[in-house]
Formats: C-alpha cells, sequence, structure tokens
C-alpha cells in the first residue's frame, strides 16, 4: 500500500504542473478531435490519476476500463476498431498485461499500445515491445514521457 500511495502522490505532482496548461491535440477545423483511449488498470486510484493526468495532456474520449487480463481481452475481441491508444498496466488482478499486448498484436498501424508499469526493467521492455506494445513507460519515473507519447498519437504523429 505505501508504494501506490507514493505513485499517487507523484502522479498527482504532474497533475499539479499541468492543471495550468490547456488541453492540447488534433483538431478538425478549430474543434478538437479527442483521442479513443481504453486503459487497463486494477488500481482504482492510479486509474484515477492516469485518466486525471491524460485528460489535462489531451482531449480524451474514454472508451472504459478494465481491471483484469480477461475482461481487457474480451473488451478488444469485441472493439478490433475504433480505439487509438490502449493503457496497459503489467500486474492485474487475473492474468497479467503481456497478454492483452499479444492479444491485439494484429491491430492497426494507427492503433497504439502503450504498457505503464512499476516494472518497467530492461527484460520486461523488450518482451513488451516484441509481442507488439508500441512503448513501456515506468508509472514512478516516466510520467511525462508517457504523456508526451499519448499526445504525439493525439496529434497522428507518425513516429509514434
Amino acid at each position: 500500500l505505501p508504494f501506490y500511495c507514493l505513485m499517487s502522490y507523484c502522479l498527482c505532482s504532474v497533475l499539479c504542473v499541468k492543471s495550468g496548461q490547456q488541453a492540447s491535440g488534433p483538431e478538425t477545423r478549430g474543434v478538437p478531435v479527442a483521442l479513443s483511449v481504453f486503459i487497463v488498470e486494477d488500481n482504482q486510484l492510479l486509474l484515477d490519476a492516469v485518466t486525471e493526468a491524460l485528460e489535462e495532456a489531451v482531449a480524451v474520449a474514454w472508451l472504459g476500463h478494465a481491471t483484469d487480463a480477461p475482461e481487457a481481452i474480451d473488451w478488444l475481441r469485441s472493439h478490433r476498431v475504433g480505439w487509438q491508444l490502449l493503457l496497459v498496466d503489467l500486474f492485474l488482478a487475473q492474468g497479467n498485461g503481456l497478454e492483452v499486448v499479444a492479444a491485439c498484436s494484429t491491430r492497426s498501424s494507427d492503433q497504439k499500445v502503450v504498457v505503464f508499469t512499476n516494472y518497467a526493467t530492461p527484460d520486461i521492455r523488450r518482451r513488451a515491445l516484441e509481442m507488439g506494445a508500441d512503448a513501456v513507460f515506468d508509472k514512478s519515473t516516466e510520467i511525462e514521457e508517457m504523456l508526451t507519447f499519448c499526445a504525439q498519437v493525439a496529434e497522428g504523429d507518425p513516429t509514434t
């Protein structure tokens, strides 16, 4: 529990820094286009903090969330299109995030998968990328980098 409290504090710090900024993202004729996001996270405090931080960085259309791998995989099977960003934690209530990443390995090139974990070791990063993740970020040290990546996806940056 203390570790999750620390993580919530770190994410809340990002929110305080970003709170003075306007949401950015792609626009069509002056109207912001929302990034369609589904998130897989089993800790409610972290889910709330990540969703708030992402909303501060880009215009977001939340498609929902899952707390375990089977639920996320079922959602992905019934939603092969219509999402742009999948945020996945590795350690879940049931199953793991790598199973979720593998379940959407045949997705469209404009659909991005981000692993956002407390365990972003070199081996985990390698395995997640080999299984099809587009990026892997450490929840405790790479929050800004994750938000920047998500903003690039929202802007249609082809390098993401």
